[in-house]
């Protein structure tokens, strides 16, 4: 029987050791800030179906209403015209997602020095890595409902999809671009999001705002892409200059924890350290880079370091963030039945839970005394399509030669 190996990132006192560990930072979250999120109802199965009312509007612009003149003999004739009336039926369905940690043994950690301290550090990174997991999904999710369009002189956006969400959003229908942001492309884009109501709705507070230039978006957007966006011309800069001056103290906590202070046309920057990258794959289209890979310069474990091959990445995108794209119904454990059939306290909000006993997750291993033990998680959950046009994905080239360079006219040479 082979029990498993345990965790040695822990370091034993052969040697003198700095006593501050030093945390590398991690960007935060914005998805998992804005998302609404329910429960999921129990009983009902493993898919279910929402119901969109649609519109009900006329579908000519010049209605022929019947004159009444002179020669009308019959006022109380009327014609009658029906009203259309409808729905859209979406269907979504459930979804789980796990983790779990290392190997610990407990005889070791009497041994192991600032065993504390190593350990809770290893608690504040592993659940980095269940946020960024959940948020990594929920880019996915919101990435697959809402419409895409890759930049062009004239947007042209995909239908809001209405499937199941898959592991990655289908961008093979988007044409190769050759063509940077312009603030132009955003104004279509906020052309296309008040034409759809997206300034209105029930979650839409705080995220969409009204200022001088009309309601104002909430865009997730690149370091680089803003900079740039502000330096295109004059015109923007004056509206970057007075975009607050009258708003006074309003405005959403989140939205200013999350750094949205710069507002541009129809459109409040919400500025991210890492935006979404992609590199052109012929027959496949764009395929996103990720962003961070394995650092093999790790003494112990597993670290993970930005890749170098997001940073050269040739294409990014920018999302216009909506709460109503879709809502997240959690799906909690059940603890208690009928039968007499009763389960220990767990948790499927992506909380870590130790485990001691390695029987229980190393069927080699029967540790009587429970000595070893785990950490696991668990997020279960099904993501309900909500109003998904009310989203945008929008990917461009990224430009990365266009710093001029400043000749120095005196020096060394």
């Amino acid at each position: 029987m082979a029990c498993p190996t345990t965790f040695v990132a822990l370091a034993e006192y052969t040697q003198h050791f700095v006593e501050e560990l030093r945390y590398l930072p991690s960007p935060m979250t914005v998805l998992t800030e804005m998302i609404q999120r329910g429960t999921y109802p129990e009983g009902f199965g493993k898919v279910m179906t929402t119901f969109q009312i649609g519109r009900s509007l006329p579908v000519t612009d010049n209605p022929e209403f019947v004159p009444i003149t002179t020669s009308t003999t019959d006022t109380c004739s009327v014609t009658y015209n029906d009203v259309p009336v409808g729905y859209k039926a979406l269907n979504f369905r459930p979804e789980v997602f796990g983790w779990q940690g290392p190997t610990i043994c407990a005889d070791n950690l009497y041994y192991e020095f600032e065993r504390v301290a190593f350990l809770n550090s290893y608690m504040r990174a592993m659940k980095k890595n269940v946020d960024w997991t959940i948020e990594h999904r929920y880019e996915s999710i919101y990435d697959y409902y809402v419409p895409k369009a890759a930049a062009s002189e004239t947007l042209v956006f995909t239908d809001p999809a209405t499937g199941y969400p898959t592991q990655t959003p289908d961008l093979s229908t988007l044409a190769r671009t050759s063509c940077q942001l312009s603030q132009q492309m955003l104004d279509q884009a906020a052309a296309k999001l008040i034409e759809e109501g997206a300034m209105e709705g029930a979650f839409s507070d705080d995220w969409v705002r009204w200022g001088p230039n009309g309601p104002e978006f909430t865009l997730q957007i690149g370091v680089e892409t803003s900079a740039n966006l502000l330096k295109q011309a004059s015109e923007l800069r004056t509206d970057y200059r007075y975009a607050e001056m009258g708003l006074g103290a309003q405005g959403s906590s989140i939205i200013k924890r999350l750094g949205t202070s710069k507002v541009i046309g129809n459109f409040r920057h919400l500025v991210v350290q890492l935006p979404p990258r992609y590199n052109w794959v012929p027959g496949t289209g764009y395929v996103r880079v990720p962003t961070w890979v394995a650092d093999p310069s790790a003494t112990e474990g597993t670290v993970t370091m930005l890749n170098p091959e997001w940073r050269s990445a040739d294409f990014e995108a920018v999302r216009v963030l909506h709460p109503e794209v879709f809502r997240d119904l959690i799906i909690p454990p059940v603890l208690s039945s009928g039968g007499m059939t009763t389960w220990e306290p767990r948790n499927y909000l992506g909380q870590w839970q130790f485990v001691s006993g390695a029987f229980k997750f190393n069927t080699d291993c029967p540790d009587p005394l429970e000595k070893y033990g785990r950490h696991f998680a668990e997020f279960h959950h099904a993501p309900e399509p909500l109003r998904q046009e009310v989203g945008l994905l929008i990917i461009f080239r990224r430009c990365t030669n266009t710093s001029p360079c400043i000749q120095c006219t005196t020096g060394a040479t």
